[in-house]
């Protein structure tokens, strides 16, 4: 899942950035995601991740302020639903503080709990596959004048 292309199409979220609301959809753009694994029942970024976060923060040099991130937090189908979307939440909270520690705006990182909704692998239960599950996938949203999404 690390550095896939996904391309985005007929979305129906608002986010909110320092700019204004944001609606995402109905463009369709190819954008690079990254995806951060978690341990089983921890919100603690691992030290081997980090790297993926320096990607993050590599392909946002070359886009100034014209962008905002949206932190999507996963889990994997072990424990209860409301546990889940809580522990899913505060992954991508953590990762939001370790982009604001290396100097991004608050303003431009939007944190989402899927918990788990959305499994990758549902065919086996496999100690690998559910580490896949959770995660929390860094998108990058590139904006043009008028908060416009285009690709990145």
């Amino acid at each position: 899942m690390k550095n896939m292309i996904i391309t985005i199409a007929l979305c129906s979220f608002i986010f909110s950035c320092a700019s204004g609301p944001v609606k995402h959809g109905s463009i369709k753009a190819e954008l690079p995601v990254t995806s951060i694994t978690f341990a089983y029942n921890s919100t603690e970024v691992e030290d081997s991740e980090l790297p993926e976060i320096n990607k993050t923060l590599s392909a946002l040099m070359n886009l100034k302020d014209d962008y905002f991130i949206i932190l999507e937090g996963h889990t994997d189908s072990e424990g209860e639903n409301v546990y889940n979307e809580s522990l899913a939440l505060q992954r991508a909270e953590n990762v939001k503080e370790i982009l604001m520690g290396r100097g991004i705006d608050e303003a431009k990182i939007k944190t989402v709990s899927y918990g788990e909704e959305n499994l990758i692998d549902v065919t086996s239960f496999t100690k690998k596959n559910q580490r896949v599950n959770r995660r929390v996938v860094i998108e990058i949203v590139r904006l043009e004048k008028g908060n416009n999404i285009v690709s990145n």
